[in-house]
């Protein structure tokens, strides 16, 4: 009887979980139909301002959601006539920051970040254009590229989409697989 309670309680957890809004676009799986990058030569990187860019991420579990960032991020974009033209990040993992320092030091074990084993997150674009941007996102020692929506603006690259954890190797039994990122970064 206690075993069918506790299976009961499992489901309960499992179909309660929140998640992202389904209008929220969801990075996906390059076709080979996306453009070629340009020519970068004679535009030189220049770093990501942390004053002036955003940057959080939403995690879904049985009824509720935490929202979190990172406190420790460098990257570069390059411009061309006002417009990004490639981008590339480093997170540092261990600095994850959200509402609770208990969950905090949750996603940082080995059940989610695992920030001993792996201490950042890196993206490097290798194509940008007004809608899109395709790049390779490494992750808890996964590589993955993927076509993340973005929308230009003059000297900015702003996004809000949905990445599967699954695709990365973390599954949690309780918390939903699709984490939804927004960011809105500037020189």
């Amino acid at each position: 009887m206690a075993m069918k309670y506790l299976l009961i309680a499992f489901l309960i957890l499992v179909v309660a979980c929140t998640a992202p809004p389904e209008d929220v676009p969801r990075a996906t799986e390059p076709t080979g139909d996306e453009p070629v990058a340009g020519e970068l030569a004679d535009n030189e990187p220049v770093a990501i301002s942390a004053e002036r860019s955003m940057f959080e991420f939403e995690g879904y579990g049985p009824g509720k959601s935490h929202v979190g960032t990172f406190e420790e991020m460098s990257g570069t974009v390059t411009l061309r006539d006002g417009y990004v033209i490639a981008a590339q990040g480093v997170i540092q993992a261990a600095s994850v920051k959200t509402d609770s320092a208990g969950l905090d030091n949750h996603l940082k074990n080995e059940d989610f970040f695992d920030v001993e084993r792996f201490p950042t997150i890196e993206f490097s674009s290798r194509v940008v254009t007004d809608t899109m941007m395709v790049g390779t996102l490494s992750f808890h020692g996964a590589a993955k590229e993927m076509v993340i929506p973005v929308t230009q603006g003059e000297n900015s690259l702003s996004a809000d989409f949905v990445i599967s954890m699954a695709d990365f190797g973390i599954v949690y039994a309780g918390v939903n697989d699709e984490v939804r990122i927004a960011f809105d970064i500037r020189p």
